[in-house]
């Protein structure tokens, strides 16, 4: 693989990373700024409320017992992304990834400055609530889903949405 090659992974990965976690930083930051614990404020009338809670507990509250395993599986899932960016080529992949691992870096940080995570997005119809979550979280579980979405979809013999290997160089046709 040559230095353009890692550099388009960077410039994808990196970004989709970069963007995920500057969203996810700044909109709980705002929360936490702007509302106290547990106010709920209507957004889209009583479908969409920002609601500040701090959960201290995995994906959906869900609790694992000792509070080092969340920082384990954070730090866990942060390297299990890095080596998926490193040998993945197509970029729908790499976008999606990248959307993974600034989700996971927005959440672990937040854990690591507070002991426990910002939510502030309550989706929900009357008192039929979704769970709280926040941009880290929808940009986890999306992208899983998409994820999900391709691998079921059809392979094209003609995938132009990798990224050129660069590091193949066919042997030159003959003339004559």
């Amino acid at each position: 693989m040559t230095a353009t090659s890692r550099i388009h992974r960077l410039l994808w990965a990196g970004g989709a990373a970069l963007l995920v976690m500057v969203l996810d930083v700044s909109t709980k930051w705002w929360i936490q700024n702007h509302f106290f614990l547990h106010q709920s404020q209507p957004v889209l009338g009583n479908v969409l409320r920002f609601t500040y809670v701090l959960n201290p507990n995995a994906i959906f509250g869900l609790p694992l017992g000792n509070p080092w395993l969340y920082y384990t599986f954070g730090i866990l899932a942060i390297g299990v992304l890095l080596t998926l960016l490193l040998l993945e080529h197509r970029v729908p992949y790499l976008i999606l990834y990248g959307l993974i691992l600034g989700g996971a870096l927005g959440n672990l940080l937040n854990r690591i400055w507070l002991g426990a995570v910002v939510d502030f997005i309550d989706v929900g119809i009357g008192s039929y609530r979704w769970y709280v979550f926040n941009v880290a979280d929808a940009a986890i579980s999306t992208s899983l889903v998409l994820l999900l979405v391709l691998e079921f979809l059809p392979r094209t013999g003609s995938d132009t949405s990798t990224l050129p290997d660069e590091s193949f160089h066919p042997e030159p046709e003959e003339t004559g």
